[in-house]
């Protein structure tokens, strides 16, 4: 697509990965896990807030597409392109903001602790797991990680969560309705956020009708219902 601000085509971004670029810090050296088409390190290369990338995939399948797109938006020289497990070999490139998007949360818990680099001073880790928020959460608390900022966005018909995250070193704790749905984003609070609640309410009060109705011990689940409602009450 053409910005008509530019003279120069820049990838379209869906709008959970456009928000993610709104979290990369000005300048920074960027890498993309599991990058697919690598239009997210494209579009901050071409827009000028990141000054280098790295474009990272498990398959050589979308690599070929990477190296495709690089040529095609001219940024060959700005952008390294390798295949790779999770993040390895990234201290190579020593990335200012890594970003995970697109995979399960307790897939990314274990890229994300089993590399040393991550966990040295001004790295930054955005986030966007489309399931198991909660556990990726508990993991990172526990490792000594801290949400520094977290958002959430509309893209279709889903409301998706996003996270930067950065390494402290203390141990944390969450409640359970802390971790299903951020820290940050209670603070936060907003519209699009009670939905989104309202959203995990209605799957939970489901959850409780099916299992309880069935025997099974749902006691947790109707503590989470009353800590979200008891949130959502004081918005």
């Amino acid at each position: 697509m053409l910005n008509k601000k530019r003279s120069y085509p820049l990838p379209e971004l869906s709008p959970r990965l456009l928000e993610v670029s709104r979290l990369v810090r000005h300048g920074s050296v960027v890498a993309d896990v599991g990058t697919d088409h690598a239009y997210l390190p494209i579009y901050l290369l071409k827009t000028d807030v990141a000054r280098y990338a790295v474009a990272t995939d498990v398959r050589e399948g979308p690599l070929v597409h990477t190296r495709d797109n690089a040529e095609f938006y001219k940024v060959t020289d700005k952008i390294s392109i390798y295949r790779a497990d999770g993040l390895d070999k990234i201290d190579t490139y020593a990335p200012d903001d890594i970003m995970i998007c697109g995979m399960g949360g307790e897939l990314m818990l274990r890229i994300v602790t089993e590399c040393d680099y991550v966990y040295r001073d001004g790295v930054r880790l955005l986030l966007q797991p489309m399931s198991s928020f909660a556990e990726l959460r508990y993991g990172l608390c526990k490792k000594g990680f801290v949400a520094e900022d977290e958002t959430l966005v509309r893209d279709g018909h889903m409301i998706y969560q996003i996270a930067v995250y950065t390494y402290t070193g203390e141990e944390g704790s969450l409640t359970p309705a802390q971790a299903l749905l951020g820290p940050v984003n209670i603070k936060k609070g907003g519209a699009l956020f009670k939905e989104y609640a309202e959203v995990h309410l209605r799957k939970l009060r489901r959850k409780i009708s099916s299992k309880g109705g069935a025997g099974y011990d749902v006691s947790e689940d109707v503590d989470l219902v009353s800590e979200i409602e008891k949130i959502l009450e004081d918005k």
